[in-house]
């Protein structure tokens, strides 16, 4: 993702992955809420068929994002750290 290299008039590889850090902390507060928010079948007694699993199926796909992008955060601070 990140393809940042650093060097003398740049950032220093600390700084980097601390930005790093930071946005993996923001992932991971942000998995909690939506964990905390998933969808649940008792908030769906009353709602049309299928609206469940449709919103479920949403929800899957939006954690999904998120675990990929966290994994290329990740992979770029562990390129920036090895550089």
């Amino acid at each position: 993702m990140f393809r940042a290299i650093p060097n003398l008039n740049g950032n220093s590889v600390e700084s980097l992955v601390e930005q790093s850090r930071k946005i993996l902390d923001a992932i991971r507060n942000l998995e909690s809420a939506l964990i905390e928010a998933s969808p649940h079948g008792r908030n769906y007694q009353t709602a049309e068929s299928g609206a469940w699993e449709s919103d479920r199926a949403d929800w899957n796909k939006i954690q999904i994002d998120l675990m990929n992008l966290h994994n290329r955060i990740m992979d770029s601070a562990i390129r920036i750290q090895n550089h």
